[in-house]
């Protein structure tokens, strides 16, 4: 059955014969894989890449995951070919690809609201996506009270314990600048559409800080961000 659905790429890899195999997040069916055949070729028409969102049409079976592409319509493109914007928006791309969500429709949404937003503050759009993104794996930050005892006097983030510390069981290796902390908790309670109305501003400091979280509870290694630091 010829299918329709919107989706963004977010990887292209080789495939065999001068194929090349695209993973796409879809609106509305979750994860799918397309081959597109002969878009391997140097001298190929119908290159795709990543941050681009299509219209994907294949022919639908039951039980698989992975289609011959038989066409598509550009929806929107996210390539602003700006080296330093692009290489940041690969570390949101990477950490969708790579961390494991059952909501994906949602996922979608939060996704093309952040890349629709991106330039706006960067920082910001993207630290709340990180956040979602651990939400979404089932790793919650503990930021209503003290990890350990509970107690509302908070003083620093335990990236190991995975959460906000009371100044009782506060480590050296904590981090206690209270900005830092502050944010990490606002972005963990922010909703979406009250993002262009927040004034604090968020940094690369505290994206990063989301990186080491996610490093460290979801046991992967954003290699895009290692990139997007030689910047």
């Amino acid at each position: 059955m010829k299918t329709k659905t919107e989706g963004i790429v977010l990887s292209v890899s080789d495939y065999k014969e001068n194929s090349e195999k695209i993973s796409v997040l879809t609106k509305d069916k979750a994860y799918l894989s397309f081959v597109i055949r002969g878009s391997a070729k140097m001298t190929a028409r119908n290159k795709i890449f990543p941050r681009t969102v299509y219209e994907f049409i294949y022919d639908e079976k039951d039980g698989r995951d992975m289609y011959a592409l038989q066409g598509r319509n550009l929806v929107r493109s996210y390539l602003s070919h700006d080296l330093k914007k692009d290489a940041f928006a690969d570390v949101l791309i990477e950490a969708v690809r790579r961390i494991t969500c059952d909501e994906t429709d949602a996922l979608y949404e939060d996704l093309i609201f952040v890349l629709d937003n991106l330039q706006t503050s960067p920082y910001l759009y993207g630290s709340y996506l990180l956040s979602r993104l651990l939400y979404y794996s089932g790793f919650r930050p503990y930021v209503d009270g003290c990890v350990v005892c509970n107690s509302n006097l908070i003083s620093a983030l335990s990236i190991e314990r995975g959460g906000l510390v009371c100044a009782l069981h506060k480590r050296a290796t904590d981090i206690d600048d209270l900005d830092r902390v502050r944010h990490f908790r606002h972005l963990q309670l922010l909703q979406k559409e009250n993002l262009p109305l927040y004034k604090e501003e968020i940094t690369l400091e505290d994206f990063k800080i989301l990186v080491d979280f996610i490093e460290r509870h979801l046991d992967l290694r954003l290699r895009s961000f290692s990139f997007f630091l030689t910047l």
